[in-house]
């Protein structure tokens, strides 16, 4: 296999995400909310919680309390090896999101979550045109560079 086909075999997948999260149709994105908001634990399920929403231009504000919770866990409790395969839900965060759900789980965070919270406070942060601060205590067992 050449260095292009390998390139290809792996951009590929995010590609087709990108290219069906951008084309759903109305029922199709209704559908989706209804998937993400019922919270099973399928495959299919998983997939579309942690990989193909956030590619989607549906707005957390439209998910239930369900749901959102479903997306947060997803995305914390992803292993490090898929981790980069999910898309991060900043992406799709509203402020009323970020306030109610995120910032208080940052400020309570700690290790990969804490790292992965500020991530999404910095994507979600960019898309809103603003900075969101955290008073957060240092981590424990922290040492200064």
């Amino acid at each position: 296999m050449a260095a292009t086909d390998i390139d290809e075999f792996v951009v590929a997948p995010f590609n087709i995400k990108n290219f069906v999260a951008g084309n759903l149709t109305d029922r199709a994105r209704a559908r989706l909310i209804e998937i993400v908001n019922a919270d099973d634990d399928t495959i299919v399920s998983q997939y579309l919680i942690s990989t193909l929403l956030p590619s989607t231009s549906i707005s957390t504000d439209l998910l239930s309390a369900k749901g959102q919770d479903a997306l947060l866990r997803r995305f914390l409790h992803t292993p490090r090896y898929f981790a980069s395969l999910s898309a991060s839900p900043g992406s799709i965060a509203s402020e009323r999101f970020i306030h109610e759900r995120v910032l208080p789980l940052a400020r309570a965070a700690t290790g990969v979550e804490r790292r992965r919270l500020i991530n999404l406070l910095k994507q979600a942060g960019d898309r809103h045109g603003r900075r969101y601060e955290l008073e957060l205590p240092p981590e424990p067992n922290a040492t200064e560079a």
